[in-house]
């Protein structure tokens, strides 16, 4: 995974995220196929084979299931019967390769994931791409270190968003100014300050000046 720059995420319990998790499941048959001759040298042809075959058969559908579900356009009635058969296949091969109960994630992939997709012809639209994006945004790792002391989930979410807001809405020393507002004085011009009386107000002299 060095080799194709896919780094696993120390924080996340080695783990795969984001990018790098799209890119393990595009480029599987490449990453399976050399663990296969790896393990073809110590154990043989027949067990190489069946670890790729168990492990692509289910990175195959994830990989088509994973590209039509996060396209921010409409899917075509073609993408979307060939979305609905990945996801029927993704159920049917992890329970017959890793024996298991689909997890949370893997029971939405089967049997939810389709309706939402062929009632709005897409997914990828309603993606939250952008709000995730503002993990990495300093000011919100900031104000999530600000509200981390508060018990309430509900509390502290609504906390972090305000923070981020004025964050957001604040532009720092590059705001553009308003123009300040300038006393009669200030804007008189110099002819009317002297012509006005000594102890007149320079605004009636501006004034008598206009009439």
């Amino acid at each position: 995974m060095r080799d194709i720059e896919i780094t696993q995420q120390s924080y996340w319990g080695g783990t795969l995220t984001g990018n790098h998790c799209r890119k393990y499941v595009k480029v599987h048959t490449a990453i399976l196929g050399r663990l296969r001759d790896e393990i073809k040298v110590d154990h043989g042809s027949d067990v190489a084979t069946k670890f790729y075959e168990r492990f692509s058969s289910i990175l195959q559908e994830l990989h088509v299931i994973g590209h039509y579900s996060r396209a921010t356009r409409f899917l075509t009635n073609e993408e979307l019967d060939k979305l609905e058969a990945s996801c029927k296949a993704f159920g049917l091969i992890y329970r017959r390769e890793f024996g298991k109960m689909l997890t949370v994630k893997g029971h939405c992939i089967e049997k939810h994931l389709v309706p939402i997709a062929r009632r709005f012809r897409t997914l990828g639209i309603f993606g939250e791409d952008g709000i995730e994006a503002l993990h990495p945004v300093p000011f919100d790792n900031r104000s999530r270190l600000l509200a981390s002391c508060m018990r309430s989930p509900v509390a502290k979410h609504k906390a972090v968003v305000k923070h981020n807001v004025i964050q957001m809405d604040f532009k720092g020393k590059d705001k553009e100014k308003k123009p300040r507002k300038r006393s009669a004085a200030a804007a008189a011009p110099a002819s009317a300050v002297a012509a006005a009386p000594a102890g007149a107000d320079v605004g009636d002299a501006i004034r008598l000046e206009d009439i």
